[in-house]
């Protein structure tokens, strides 16, 4: 009797949480398939509704990768004035977790960090300006003994950039890189130092 009562239990609790999955993904539908059916009147609508269509293939199905063909769209549109793209700009941003902030203040912020301080905190290599123009800083506050590895990615994995350090301090361009987010690496001795987003910001 009690076997029974647990298989019934055991195969109640499994279409259960097959029903609860079939609804989740019916409403993930059906928001996609509203959400096709927008009528844009406005530049904000369509693209409200690109970054919408990628939340909810990505992030909304659980989902943290992007391809690069959404990874490059989300960057257009969170580089985008908000007053005339609309709230797409922002949900952008979001799901790019990126903070758009203008490029100069971060330099003379970064430049007043260390002109008060000296020094900074020797296991986190400064990294300025962030967000960059296309040029950055990085300060490792210590002479390397060996080479130090810098990498630069797009959000799709995609190393761009490679270069060794040998000094303490080294400028970098990129001039070539498109405005976006991508992600630093800077490795000392086969261990990574510090690595974080850098946000490219043109003009």
């Amino acid at each position: 009797m009690i076997d029974s009562l647990e298989t019934l239990y055991n195969d109640n609790d499994t279409l259960i949480s097959e029903a609860l999955n079939q609804c989740t993904s019916n409403n993930i539908n059906q928001l996609i398939s509203e959400n096709n059916r927008m009528s844009l009147i406005h530049m904000a609508d369509s693209v409200a509704k690109q970054a919408l269509n990628i939340y909810y293939n990505t992030w909304q199905k659980g989902k943290y990768t992007l391809t690069a063909s959404d990874s490059a769209l989300l960057n257009a549109i969170a580089f985008d004035d908000p007053s005339i793209s609309g709230d797409g700009v922002y949900l952008a941003r979001m799901l790019l977790d990126t903070i758009v902030v203008e490029v100069e203040q971060q330099a003379r912020l970064a430049e007043v960090e260390i002109r008060e301080h000296g020094t900074h905190d020797s296991l986190n290599p400064l990294v300025f300006p962030n967000p960059t123009n296309g040029t950055f800083t990085i300060d490792l506050n210590f002479e390397p003994e060996a080479e130090v590895q810098v990498s630069l990615m797009d959000l799709t994995g995609r190393i761009v950039f490679n270069a060794t350090q040998v000094s303490q301090i080294k400028s970098y361009s990129f001039d070539y890189l498109a405005s976006g987010v991508y992600l630093y690496r800077i490795e000392y001795n086969s261990s990574i130092l510090s690595q974080d987003k850098l946000v490219i910001q043109k003009p």
